[in-house]
């Protein structure tokens, strides 16, 4: 993830609140669910330090989920939420 895109989201986000943002993704676990019937990796990120982070966290889920990104080679698009 860009840090850019981060910013283009999140505009009140600084360069260096979108790091720490990003370094705190990074070093969170997801879980991940595969759904066959509808044909979607959901990607579930669990909360974040502080709110401003898992309201900026939901914008980006939002964001990337509109994309309709696929996971390569499955079929599967990616779905991803705040849990």
């Amino acid at each position: 993830m860009r840090s850019d895109f981060i910013r283009e989201v999140v505009p009140n986000f600084d360069r260096n609140a979108t790091r720490t943002l990003l370094r705190e993704i990074y070093n969170d676990e997801v879980d991940l669910v595969v759904d066959e019937k509808n044909k979607v990796l959901r990607v579930r990120m669990h909360h974040l330090a502080t709110q401003g982070h898992d309201n900026a966290l939901r914008k980006l889920c939002e964001a990337l989920t509109a994309t309709e990104t696929e996971y390569p080679e499955s079929g599967l698009r990616f779905m991803k939420t705040v849990v």
